[in-house]
């Protein structure tokens, strides 16, 4: 993917977009989709089962002890998890697609992670450490792009995290690397013989509906 250097840095450091041209700034904002749609990447409809490598921990037993904000059913038949950064538009429109389906029994786990950008960690720790993590969610995800200077989640950052909320962070990160997540979004569920899927392809919601029937808890 070739970025203007001048670009490359803008996405790198957070630099304010008032600063660059408005043509400069829609390439700013392409140039993050595209790195986000690389991440997504493509895959098929119905994914293979999830082979850990040899040594991994329990993974599933660490997605359910990760630090999550839960959205949708509280007595869910199906569970998923979903590894995502507050400023990621992909991961945006995910959670967007989920909202109506909600009402299938469904609960989603938001697994916060912070890589896309400069504030990332900041947003996810604001998320975190919020009385009702899934309401600060809401917030993110409701008020998109609505921070001056800022095309991501619409939480403002939190300035000084708790040490514990970093390491949750990091712990997060290097979960979605052991699942061998390239980046955000990752859809985590598991099917009803307790076979793992990790998926990292656009889903439409002819396939959230397939996935989501095939889950379990």
């Amino acid at each position: 993917m070739n970025i203007p250097g001048s670009m490359r840095q803008a996405l790198a450091i957070g630099t304010p977009i008032r600063h660059l041209a408005t043509a400069s700034r829609r390439v700013v904002l392409l140039a993050a989709a595209a790195i986000c749609l690389f991440y997504a990447g493509s895959g098929a409809a119905a994914p293979p089962p999830w082979s850990p490598d040899p040594g991994t921990p329990d993974v599933w037993l660490r997605l359910q002890r990760a630090s999550w904000a839960a959205q949708g059913s509280t007595h869910p038949q199906h569970i998923l998890y979903v590894i995502t950064d507050a400023n990621c538009p992909f991961c945006h429109d995910l959670w967007l697609s989920l909202q109506p389906l909600y009402a299938e029994n469904l609960q989603v786990r938001y697994i916060m992670v912070g890589i896309l950008a400069r504030n990332s960690p900041g947003k996810a720790a604001a998320i975190l450490e919020a009385k009702n993590p899934s309401q600060a969610l809401d917030r993110n995800e409701r008020r998109w792009a609505s921070l001056p200077d800022d095309l991501g989640g619409g939480i403002p950052p939190l300035r000084t995290p708790r040490p514990a909320t970093l390491a949750a962070i990091a712990s997060n990160e290097a979960l979605m690397h052991d699942l061998g997540a390239r980046g955000t979004p990752a859809l985590i569920y598991r099917d009803t013989a307790h076979a793992m899927h990790v998926v990292q392809s656009s889903l439409d919601a002819g396939k959230l509906k397939v996935i989501i029937a095939a889950s379990s808890t």
